[in-house]
Parts: C-alpha cells; structure tokens; sequence
C-alpha cells in the first residue's frame, strides 16, 4: 500500500514538473525602453498624419482597406459581408413546396410498390421481410 502511495506520488511529481518546465512562452512584458521607443513611433505617425492634406488621408484610407480587403480570405469576407444566401434559401422553399405539392400514393400505389420492391428482393437473393401481424 504505501508503494502504491508513493509511486502516485512521484507520478503527480513528475507530470507537475513537466507542465512547468514545458512552459516555454515567447510573450514577454514590453521593457521601459521599448514602451518609450513605441510611444514616440506613435507620437510621430500622428505628427505625420495631422501634416496630411485631407487628399492625402482620403488616399491613406483608400490603400489601407485596399490592402485589409486583399488579405481576407473569402470565408473572412462572406462573414464580414454578411454573407446573402437568399438564392439558396428560395431553392430550398421551392422544393419544400413542390414536395408538398405532390399528391400521396393511394393504397393501390403503394401495394404495387411493396409487390416490386420484394420482387427485386427475391431475385438478388436477399431474405423477404417478415409479414406483418
């Protein structure tokens, strides 16, 4: 018994370490000097954009969503799009109602039926269903 205890033991340690150690994450805090450094990037990049004519920024923003719209994939841009399916959803009614639209089989239609489904049972040699009680 205290093997047992002692080998669970030992198995908790060594999985609980593992997950520690394996820890192994790239992401870091920014330091002083970065955060500086990117703050006066900022800084500037909004000096050089309140010197902008409003020509210039109309052309800004008409290459930036160029270059946004030519990295989407088509899934992003059907989502983005609120993708219209309204000719596949009018397809699907159509048929609903055309199947609705056809009349049922009569007793005499679907006797026939059962007749030529259990014959082309008994000619590929496949068992006949059991009859019905």
């Amino acid at each position: 018994m205290n093997k047992l205890i002692l080998a669970l033991f030992a198995g908790a340690f060594t999985l609980g370490s593992t997950a520690v150690l394996a820890d192994d994450s790239d992401l870091k805090p920014l330091t002083r000097d970065q955060t500086k450094m990117y703050q006066q990037q900022r800084a500037e990049a909004k000096a050089a954009l309140e010197k902008m004519t409003p020509e210039q920024r109309a052309a800004l923003r008409k290459a930036t969503a160029t270059k946004k719209q030519y990295e989407l994939s088509a899934l992003e841009q059907a989502a983005q799009e609120g993708y219209d399916d309204t000719g596949a959803r009018k397809e699907a009614k159509a048929a609903v109602a055309q199947s609705k639209a056809m009349p049922a089989p009569t007793k005499e239609q679907r006797a026939a039926d059962l007749k030529s489904l259990e014959k082309t049972q008994q000619e590929s040699g496949m068992p006949a269903a059991p009859p019905k009680k």
